[in-house]
């Protein structure tokens, strides 16, 4: 089948992809193009690379939404082209324009660095957040009633996480590439606030925020509070009918 057509896509569990290419990349000839669906870049575009003619179009894509989505207008789609994406790649990326997709092009680094904020650490953090409400026997049923507007975002990516298909998200969790930076960061820093918080250093912590605040900057902020309060008129009620 593979001689028939023009573009070759492969979309397998990120484990899978480079076994996948390894053993499909090779039939493809000159002219053609592998679309690799993956949400992991800088190996898997490698390992493409390596394992394809010279005239063989290699690109990749990260659609950022789940199967439950019914359409892709307005939801975020990474892109990484190569030196080797050409005119079929050019197409297939229109395709995404053409339904709507909000299209980002990243090279292979800046794809995994980015994967590790959106999806690597927010999937680890409900992991563990759910092994701590385990860890000190606390009901489920008694989150709700406890819950803060805030408090109920973390509540709800965890549950969301834990009603999903658990492999999706150990293979996101096991990606390898820059979006372990992002968790290993993030570790370092909880253990360093955390420290801070035990010896009751309110100035120290204060200065960390005012930090971060100069860091993310006003607008990013005012922007973000916005939506948050969006979201909140709607958590509001969920809250109350909990």
């Amino acid at each position: 089948m593979i001689p028939q057509v023009d573009v070759v896509v492969i979309c397998v569990p990120i484990s899978a992809t480079p076994a996948a290419i390894t053993e499909y990349g090779p039939l493809l000839a000159e002219n053609q193009a592998l679309i690799l669906l993956a949400g992991e870049a800088e190996n898997v575009l490698h390992t493409a690379l390596t394992h394809t003619k010279e005239g063989v179009e290699v690109l990749l894509v990260h659609n950022l939404w789940g199967p439950q989505a019914a359409t892709m207008k307005d939801k975020n789609a990474s892109v990484v082209r190569t030196a080797r994406s050409g005119v079929l790649s050019s197409e297939f990326e229109a395709f995404l324009y053409k339904h709507g997709a909000k299209i980002s092009h990243d090279a292979p680094g800046q794809h995994d660095l980015m994967m590790g904020v959106s999806q690597k650490l927010p999937t680890s953090i409900s992991v563990a957040l759910a092994m701590a409400l385990k860890d000190n026997a606390i009901p489920p049923e008694d989150i709700g009633s406890h819950a803060t507007l805030t408090s109920l975002y973390s509540i709800l990516s965890m549950a969301r996480v834990h009603s999903q298909n658990p492999r999706t998200y150990g293979e996101i969790m096991s990606t390898s590439g820059q979006g372990s930076r992002i968790v290993l960061s993030f570790a370092k820093n909880l253990e360093k606030i955390t420290t801070m918080a035990e010896a009751g250093d309110i100035e120290a912590l204060c200065a960390v925020i005012e930090e971060n605040r100069r860091y993310l900057g006003e607008g990013f902020l005012k922007d973000r509070m916005q939506q948050a309060l969006a979201v909140d008129a709607t958590l509001g009620r969920v809250l109350s009918r909990d």
